[in-house]
This record gives C-alpha cells, sequence and structure tokens, in this order.
C-alpha cells in the first residue's frame, strides 16, 4: 500500500512546533563559515524549514537518515579530520520511519556537508544544499 505524505497545514505546523521545543544541542565540531545553495535556500522557504536548525543538528552529531556505517563514518571524520555529511528529509520524523530506504530518495531532501580540515586543522566551510547540486 503506497504510504500518502501528511503534507497539510496542520502537521507542518506541528513539526515547526516541536522543531522550536527541542533544546539546543552542543556543537562537537567547527563548521567554518556555514553557505546554502539558492536551490537549498527555496526549498528550505518552500516547506518551511530552518536552515540554522538543520546545521545545529548536523554539529550536535544528529546526522539525520544515515545508515550506521555512513553515521560511523562521520563520527571517525570529526577525530581524523575528515568531510562530515548529513542528509536531512524535510518530513515528519515518525512518518519517514514508514518510507522504506529504497524510496526515501523521493522525499524533499537536503544535504549538510561540513569541509575537511585542510592543511592548517581548520575546517572552512559547511555547505547547505540540495542532493541534485
Amino acid at each position: 500500500m503506497p504510504i500518502d505524505h501528511p503534507d497539510t497545514g496542520d502537521v507542518l505546523s506541528y513539526i515547526r512546533a516541536k522543531e522550536r521545543e527541542k533544546p539546543v544541542a552542543k556543537k562537537i565540531f567547527s563548521l567554518g563559515k556555514t553557505v546554502a545553495t539558492p536551490a537549498a535556500l527555496e526549498l528550505l522557504e518552500r516547506r518551511g524549514y530552518s536552515a540554522n536548525a538543520l546545521i545545529a543538528r548536523h554539529a550536535a552529531c544528529d546526522f539525520g537518515d544515515l545508515d550506521a556505517h555512513d553515521h560511523q563514518a562521520n563520527l571517525e571524520a570529526i577525530e581524523s579530520g575528515g568531510r562530515i555529511f548529513s542528509v536531512y528529509r524535510l518530513c515528519d520524523a515518525e512518518w519517514l520511519k514508514q518510507v522504506p530506504r529504497s524510496q526515501r530518495h523521493k522525499i524533499d531532501t537536503l544535504w549538510v556537508i561540513t569541509n575537511a580540515q585542510n592543511d592548517e586543522g581548520v575546517r572552512d566551510a559547511t555547505t547547505v544544499l540540495t542532493p541534485s547540486c
């Protein structure tokens, strides 16, 4: 049976209210300069999500919709200075649990990527972008 996305104003209002209730998490690694592509900004605006909230989740090691292998790779990258990658599906978390991983690419998605450390050991940028960029 297909799963319909609950894309009503009431659901979005509920999600936004829940997002505001979450405590501010501690940043675990440096982000450098934060930037976003025009496509990411348009998607955030259209779906009513906050770039700052996604970046805060990323910085607190809430990497979104990653499998265990990719999550572990991010934790290792934090220690080694490698690139850190998060995937955020712009939908209700409970609804997302019902969607098979093989079908999740059809959901509005943003990536947040923090560059690897440069030769001076500095992470110079974190970018919010759509997968199609």
